[in-house]
């Protein structure tokens, strides 16, 4: 089935105002260089996150993974794990993210237009405090070598005003007077329950 996104505006508002929420699948990468991952800022919230993004209709996980990185970041890469699978659960929409680390093969590091403002290598050990949630605990995840993959649920409380749309978040930003910044952890954190992780 797919996702509320690949779905033609029509048939999406219709989803949308009837609250159905059809979840999505999507990557994250963890871009890993001399103890350092690779992080973008997002355009819309002005907060740190890995390269991620949905994955097409028709494309595998794996090539969707070196798709988003090459054009959030710029660089070529080759993945070198698979770390786990995160669930996104209370949030617009619900989402399900495969995970992978990789090392950077080729390319110059750049931002895409609307999509990032900046790209920057951190220590692991000097993360940036405004981060999307839920992606510092998958950087961690991929330091090392974990032998057991990860089944992770990022788990937000969606009770608190009613699921909205990606629109209606933008126009709540834009109307909040505050930092993009400062509008998305605050409004957030009081949605944010915790991780919960399955175990093997």
């Amino acid at each position: 089935m797919p996702s509320a996104m690949q779905l033609n505006p029509a048939v999406r508002q219709i989803i949308f105002q009837k609250g159905i929420n059809l979840a999505r699948l999507a990557v994250s990468v963890a871009v890993m260089e001399n103890k350092q991952v690779l992080l973008t800022q997002r355009d819309d919230f002005h907060v740190w996150c890995l390269p991620s993004g949905g994955v097409d209709e028709g494309e595998t996980v794996a090539a969707a993974a070196l798709r988003e990185t090459r054009e959030e970041t710029g660089l070529d890469v080759k993945l070198t794990g698979l770390i786990g699978v995160y669930s996104r659960i209370g949030t617009i929409p619900d989402i399900h993210v495969v995970h992978f680390k990789a090392i950077p093969i080729g390319g110059e590091i750049n931002t895409q237009a609307g999509e990032t403002v900046d790209v920057r290598y951190f220590p692991y050990d000097a993360l940036p405090n405004e981060m999307i949630f839920g992606h510092k605990r998958r950087i961690l995840d991929s330091i090392g070598d974990p032998l057991v993959g990860k089944l992770v649920v990022h788990r937000f409380d969606n009770s608190i005003g009613g699921p909205i749309t990606r629109e209606e978040l933008y126009r709540l930003r834009d109307e909040s007077g505050m930092s993009r910044s400062d509008f998305y952890m605050s409004y957030l954190v009081e949605r944010w329950i915790g991780d919960e992780d399955f175990i093997f």
